[in-house]
């Protein structure tokens, strides 16, 4: 089984030992254990003493309310090209358009998807 394997360009799982070799000194070497971790105290007050005039960091911890999250929607191409001549129409996106549409049929959109925050380094056609 191994001529075929090494004839087929496989090679072995697992190391075997060198012939007449130690075989400790083929064993995987296992990696360092980790660095305990540093005290928060000890860490602020060497931020103090390396930059004292910068103000300490506060981080918001805090979940968004309301995540943002992707809708993939599967419709005709007919559709898509109309959403597509509005948007060009207006300088817009064709997700403003359609969250448009859907704030006009009574859902409650958030003013980000109503307004176009896209990559404005992309050209539009």
């Amino acid at each position: 089984m191994d001529q075929r394997m090494s004839a087929k360009g496989f090679k072995r799982a697992v190391a075997t030992p060198p012939s007449g070799g130690d075989a400790l000194a083929a064993a995987p070497m296992s990696p360092p254990p980790p660095e305990p971790r540093r005290d928060p105290v000890a860490a602020l007050a060497a931020a103090a003493t390396v930059a004292p005039t910068l103000p300490p960091t506060r981080l918001d911890v805090t979940a968004p309310q309301d995540p943002i999250a992707q809708l993939n929607l599967k419709v005709r191409t007919s559709l898509i090209d109309q959403l597509s001549q509005v948007a060009a129409r207006e300088g817009t996106t064709q997700k403003v358009i359609v969250c448009r549409a859907l704030s006009a049929a009574g859902y409650r959109v958030h003013p980000d998807d109503l307004a176009d925050r896209g990559n404005h380094r992309r050209h539009r056609p």
